[in-house]
């Protein structure tokens, strides 16, 4: 749904092509291929601070394990947060867009 704003204007066209080629599937084609489709909403946890902080922990357990591989596309200090925003908006990022605390180091 990002495609739908290019700039500070709506795209028309843009909103014409993301809706043309949306994703479908049919519930049919779901279980003769044996494969299903699942959703959460992160909203629903917000009480949840054992079981949200079980996944954190096994989530960092297998990125430490080297399992999980995250793209970053770059780092920015908080006091750039501005400019990191920027980037995501131009989708100038491929991969995750990291801000870390405290000041900019220098190279």
């Amino acid at each position: 749904m990002a495609n739908l704003l290019t700039g500070p204007k709506r795209n028309l066209m843009a909103l014409a092509r993301t809706w043309w080629n949306q994703f479908s599937v049919t519930a049919l084609q779901l279980l003769q291929a044996n494969r299903a489709v699942c959703g959460f909403h992160l909203g629903y946890l917000e009480g949840e601070v054992e079981l949200v902080s079980s996944v954190v922990a096994r989530l960092l357990a297998l990125y430490n394990q080297g399992h999980i591989k995250p793209h970053i596309d770059s780092v920015w200090p908080f006091e750039k947060v501005a400019d990191a925003m920027k980037q995501m908006h131009e989708k100038k990022n491929v991969g995750k867009v990291l801000l870390v605390p405290g000041p900019e180091k220098e190279n």
